[in-house]
């Protein structure tokens, strides 16, 4: 695949995965434990994401910087 492609794809799974997260953290706070999304917890296992919240966060602002 090329590297803009790829790129691309990354950042649009990186988004979305730190918009599910929110959304999961908002709903455990909430105490709505039946609207969880258990069955995708484990999806960033299955695609070895081991980022941690701090790595996302630096190369979400690096983005938003233009880097």
């Amino acid at each position: 695949m090329a590297p803009k492609v790829e790129a691309a794809r990354e950042r649009l799974y990186d988004d979305e995965f730190y918009a599910w997260t929110r959304q999961q953290a908002s709903l455990l706070r909430a105490r709505r434990f039946d609207a969880l999304d258990l069955g995708h917890s484990r999806a960033g296992k299955r695609r070895g994401f081991g980022h941690s919240r701090r790595s996302i966060g630096s190369r979400r602002a690096a983005r938003r910087a233009g880097k």
